[in-house]
């Protein structure tokens, strides 16, 4: 594999999906990033087994393929370099990655692509949520949900969709936070969604626009 990339669109795409790595794991490929190349650029992808992100930047493919290897160093690395073009290639037999850019150079270690555990597929339900809703509810709620595990449920925040209306519910045993959205289409549901993933999601998302659910 061999891509160009730009400083800033790396750095931006490496952000996106970082969160989505795990930190603490029995699995270390669980904290990598998978690159895949692809017309016109790069697919950035990480997953830690509860939530997966994927982002695809823009660049020259050189030559196909693709790599892994952890987020967290790259990003520490890459997202303190200058602006300016980055070359991304395979490194160590294909099981890392080296990234160049003017007198810069990094090789990390990684893992064969083979092992990046496969994202399950997801089919979307229909519902329709304002973005800005979206962003709104799990600002207002997310902070009054549970941080210890010892009642996994109340980690995670309900979301639940009917009448057109998305209420979105956050409670840690002493608090309770409701946030309700109007604006909805779609069919009815109710879901516990990790609190963690609902983060990831909010700083994902743009003010503009509706949310696919």
């Amino acid at each position: 594999m061999e891509v160009h990339v730009s400083q800033d669109g790396l750095k931006r795409g490496l952000g996106t999906v970082r969160g989505a790595a795990a930190t603490t794991t029995m699995l270390p490929i669980t904290k990598n990033v998978l690159f895949q190349t692809v017309p016109g650029g790069v697919r950035l992808t990480a997953y830690n087994l509860e939530v997966a992100a994927s982002v695809t930047v823009a660049g020259k493919v050189i030559t196909e393929g693709t790599a892994t290897t952890p987020v967290k160093t790259l990003w520490d690395i890459v997202g303190k370099w200058p602006k300016g073009q980055v070359s991304l290639t395979n490194a160590n037999g294909g099981g890392g990655l080296a990234a160049k850019s003017g007198s810069r150079q990094i090789t990390l270690h990684g893992a064969p692509s083979a092992e990046f555990l496969p994202i399950p597929a997801v089919k979307a339900s229909g519902a329709l949520i304002p973005s800005v809703g979206l962003i709104e509810a799990v600002d207002a709620v997310a902070f009054a949900a549970a941080t210890e595990n010892t009642r996994p449920v109340l980690s995670g925040c309900k979301v639940g969709i009917s009448e057109g209306q998305m209420t979105v519910v956050a409670a840690d045993g002493f608090r309770l936070v409701v946030k309700k959205v109007p604006g909805i289409i779609g069919d009815a549901k109710d879901c516990v969604i990790p609190t963690p993933t609902l983060r990831l999601i909010r700083r994902l998302l743009s003010a503009k626009g509706n949310t696919s659910y």
